[in-house]
């Protein structure tokens, strides 16, 4: 054989292998085949709702994907080399060259890259603009997904003749669109008195009128505390105004002082300012009572 046609037949084998479909220049392997499948959780695209737009947080998590491949040779022939391929951004993940094997059934873990999910962006972002919602989770799994390709190369002991074989896989690929979260945008907390028959008999309520960023119904929960150490956790409900009410009321028989608070945590802290809930009772010589000045609040 001339040195031109082996050459020849040299660089088709390599095209088979890094390239192209599969095909077979000569008949030398068998028994090929490959699998990617993603170890626990996919890989995940997240966007959250921020001022109107849909924003890709960071790619910071690394998926694990288990690719397994296996491929005989027929004949003379020897597996030489095989590689495997992100063809969404045409990197190599792994290559191995330079051998002789009969067989080859090899298992490898490969961590996602970043880089390997940034082809999706776009996708994942139409995908939040047309069903995701700002008030709750939505997930969803698109058509585009992480393409890989496996290829595998033989040859004869002489180089005569080569074969190569292609496979490709795709890899589950999610995209979670998050609500913007909820945050407190202001408490404004009132005392209001009511005198009741009696010497010193008075009725107290406290409102706290309670503001958020949402247009929906939410579940608002906070902390109500009592100056003297004294706490009760509380969750209330907002309307489609995206407002919630909290009311407490008190009946005072002698005079009294104390102050309230609520605390808000989570990712959105807020925490007003002390409101003063007072009752003075008079002397008998009046009969009367005296109220704690309307609060200032934060």
């Amino acid at each position: 054989m001339s040195r031109t046609v082996k050459a020849a037949l040299l660089a088709l084998a390599a095209a088979a292998v890094l390239s192209g479909p599969a095909q077979a220049f000569t008949d030398g392997l068998k028994n090929v085949s490959f699998s990617a499948e993603p170890v626990g959780n996919p890989p995940t695209l997240t966007f959250k709702y921020t001022k109107g737009q849909w924003i890709a947080g960071k790619l910071n998590a690394k998926p694990t994907i288990k690719f397994h491949f296996k491929a005989e040779k027929k004949r003379r022939y020897r597996i030489t080399n095989w590689e495997i391929r992100n063809t969404d951004i045409s990197e190599t993940i792994t290559y191995t060259t330079g051998i002789k094997l009969k067989k080859v059934d090899k298992v490898i873990m490969h961590k996602v890259r970043p880089k390997e999910l940034e082809p999706f962006i776009p996708i994942g972002r139409k995908i939040c603009e047309q069903e995701g919602s700002p008030d709750k989770v939505f997930k969803k799994k698109p058509l585009s997904r992480p393409k890989y390709r496996f290829g595998v190369g033989a040859k004869t002991p002489l180089e005569e003749y080569a074969d190569g074989k292609t496979i490709s896989k795709k890899v589950p690929l999610q995209i979670i669109c998050l609500p913007e979260p909820l945050k407190v945008k202001n408490i404004d907390m009132k005392v209001k008195y009511e005198r009741l028959p009696g010497k010193c008999k008075v009725k107290a309520h406290l409102q706290a009128v309670i503001k958020t960023n949402k247009k929906s119904k939410q579940d608002v929960s906070f902390w109500y505390y009592r100056d003297n150490g004294d706490r009760q956790q509380v969750t209330v409900k907002t309307q489609n105004s995206g407002i919630a009410y909290f009311n407490k009321h008190y009946t005072f028989k002698k005079s009294e002082s104390r102050k309230y608070l609520i605390n808000v945590g989570g990712d959105h802290p807020y925490q007003t300012k002390w409101t003063p809930v007072k009752v003075n009772c008079a002397g008998s010589h009046s009969g009367g009572f005296q109220t704690a000045p309307k609060p200032n609040t934060h």
